[in-house]
């Protein structure tokens, strides 16, 4: 992942390309992870790895160029939380994600979950999610 960001230019990655490297690099850690025997790997924890380093090296540096448009946000349960509580959205599934456990996600849950948060998201780039990203106190 990172000498492909390093080498190759992102500018123009389709969403299907960038879903499909996404799904490789998650699949590699989770795989160094078994070999290394770490407790508590799974696809959300490999998946918001990726999301992490991608917003730290590229959509923050770059300002949110075109890659934010095609790169997942970081999934964890203050955004999973606050997305849930938007009156404004409406999805079919939006009531399950206030329960859903990111830590737990395995690759058909995480991939059906970033499917419903792009339909809700349609036309607008993807990292705008991250507006629920906010700490609320109680």
């Amino acid at each position: 992942m990172v000498e492909f960001i390093k080498k190759n230019a992102i500018e123009g990655l389709s969403q299907g390309d960038f879903d499909k490297l996404h799904e490789q690099w998650c699949d590699v850690i989770l795989t160094t992870w078994e070999k290394a025997r770490v407790d508590g790997a799974s696809y959300g924890r490999a998946a918001k790895l990726v999301a992490v380093y991608i917003k730290s090296m590229i959509v923050v540096q770059n300002d949110g160029n075109s890659f934010s448009s095609v790169a997942h946000p970081p999934i964890d349960r203050i955004l999973l939380q606050n997305i849930s509580k938007d009156k404004t959205i409406c999805h079919r599934n939006k009531s399950n994600w206030k329960e859903i456990k990111w830590t737990q996600l395995n690759k058909t849950e995480y991939i059906k979950l970033v499917s419903d948060f792009r339909q809700v998201f349609e036309g607008k780039p993807f990292w705008t999610i991250e507006k629920y990203w906010i700490v609320e106190d109680d």
